[in-house]
């Protein structure tokens, strides 16, 4: 089972945002961070102070690379932003050869972050890459 390392934003009782860094090694796991974050009351503070919280995830075959993440940005309760990159290689100087691919879905439900975040668990980077590569054709 892939250990997903995971970074996510709250705000704390005094309204100010904080940054959490964990491993998570089971998507039951990641379903109860996301089912247990306060929606209503971030979306409320989003608003006052400007400042908005968000889930990113990581997943790494290797020290470095290959790697998928998937960034979660609450826009309303239950829905938000969902973005994913995928860097199985990353090329001479960042170009030539490069193998990378970034695929933005705009706003989807709990649901859809869940089942994208599950791939995370599922699939080595390198089939991850194929997937959304064909998803984009």
């Amino acid at each position: 089972m892939a250990i997903i390392t995971v970074s996510y934003q709250q705000h704390n009782f005094q309204q100010q945002l904080v940054s959490y860094d964990l491993e998570i090694d089971t998507f039951d796991e990641v379903c109860l961070l996301i089912d247990e974050y306060p929606w209503e009351r971030e979306l409320a503070l989003a608003h006052v102070r400007g400042e908005k919280g968000h889930f990113h995830f990581v997943r790494r075959d290797g020290d470095q690379l290959p790697y998928a993440s998937i960034q979660f940005v609450p826009v309303s309760k239950g829905r938000g932003r969902l973005d994913v990159d995928v860097v199985v290689r990353p090329g001479f100087l960042d170009f030539f050869g490069r193998k990378a691919l970034s695929r933005h879905f705009n706003v989807v439900d709990m649901v859809d972050a869940k089942a994208a975040v599950k791939e995370l668990f599922e699939a080595p980077v390198t089939d991850l890459y194929q997937k959304y590569l064909c998803d984009s054709h």
